[in-house]
């Protein structure tokens, strides 16, 4: 089995900028693999971008759309912002005072408790609490995940996996958003909602049990 630490530890690979796009997106796959621990957590931030986006993007303007509130929209968009800011900008002090498994089982937890209620589509003020919470437990995702490339991949093989792992993200928000919109169109906002939430849910339950969660708060090793 490769670990991501003999890649940089055992012996030192020359920089290929020639290296063909296939040859180098699978061996940042075999790295991201081998790190079980960001592997999962990757996987984690995917899927539930493939919600997130959705409902800031389709699912909440069909809805305000429907009812005819767009300043509702603006406010429920605008607390899942200032939420997503205020533990982006945290995330420095957070991984200080608690561990990095405990911030992505905080995290996901938060989303979780966050889009319950939001599936019942509550009266305004309930939907902008509910959509703060929601950005408090997106927000310090991407941070941990930047970091913990920073300190457990070696220097000359970060491209390979932040490139895998870009490539995942960016094309999880489209994917979510097609199949929501499509999905929407034909079965209604609630029940198409209810049913992502749902999978969503059960998707990270079975993330945040995993014992290579605890691998997430070994020593840096760059």
């Amino acid at each position: 089995m490769l670990h991501v630490g003999d890649l940089g530890l055992e012996h030192r690979e020359e920089i290929n900028d020639q290296e063909k796009f296939w040859t180098s997106t699978l061996r940042g796959l075999q790295v991201l693999k081998s790190d079980k621990a960001m592997y999962y957590l990757t996987i984690s931030i995917v899927f539930l971008a493939m919600v997130y986006l959705p409902t800031e993007s389709v699912v909440l303007p069909k809805y305000f759309s429907d009812i005819d509130d767009p300043r509702g929209l603006g406010y429920v968009l605008s607390s899942m912002a200032l939420g997503g800011i205020a533990t982006t900008l945290a995330y420095p002090k957070l991984v200080k005072h608690f561990k990095k498994r405990s911030i992505v089982i905080g995290a996901l937890a938060a989303t979780s408790l966050a889009m319950i209620p939001m599936t019942f589509f509550p009266p305004l003020g309930l939907f902008v609490l509910a959509g703060f919470l929601l950005g408090l437990g997106w927000g310090p995702m991407n941070p941990l995940m930047n970091s913990m490339v920073q300190q457990r991949v070696a220097p000359h093989i970060q491209g390979r996996v932040f490139g895998v792992q870009t490539s995942l993200f960016y094309a999880s928000g489209p994917i979510g958003m097609f199949v929501t919109g499509v999905s929407v169109d034909a079965f209604g906002v609630r029940p198409v909602y209810i049913a992502a939430v749902s999978i969503l849910i059960v998707f990270q339950l079975f993330i945040m049990f995993l014992p290579d969660l605890h691998d997430l708060d070994r020593e840096a090793q760059y």
